[in-house]
């Protein structure tokens, strides 16, 4: 069999057996959507202040006047004023400040936090900002 026909067999045989595997494994390669906002509650939120936020933002003096430790202390905001608006996720300060598209950037001397960390929390704020039951 002459050389061009075996590579031409051995990709028709690849084209059988690779690609429909490869197009199983790509629903799990994609990215994820965003939350849904009905879905997200503080207890969520909470578990993100607590990994990256409430080392500096917590105590009997909190960075910036800012207690993130309760429902209440993060609504009722810092010395910069109120950083959550319910039910408006691009005019809260807190998530610009997290984006990096304001300064200063957040959490400040650690790396930005992972896309599925900011999009929980502006499903939570874009949901209405509400404490959990």
């Amino acid at each position: 069999m002459p050389r061009l026909a075996v590579h031409r067999s051995a990709l028709a045989v690849a084209s059988i057996v690779v690609l429909p595997a490869l197009a199983l494994l790509a629903p799990s390669c994609a990215t994820s959507s965003p939350p849904d906002p009905a879905s997200v509650t503080f207890g969520d939120v909470a578990l993100i202040l607590e990994a990256h936020c409430v080392e500096c933002h917590s105590g009997d003096e909190p960075e910036g006047e800012l207690d993130l430790t309760t429902h209440a202390a993060l609504m009722r905001g810092g010395e910069s004023g109120r950083v959550i608006v319910p039910g408006n996720a691009s005019r809260s300060l807190m998530i610009r400040l997290v984006e990096r598209t304001e300064k200063p950037f957040m959490p400040m001397k650690a790396r930005k936090l992972a896309r599925r960390d900011i999009d929980t929390l502006r499903a939570w704020v874009d949901g209405g900002a509400r404490p959990s039951i």
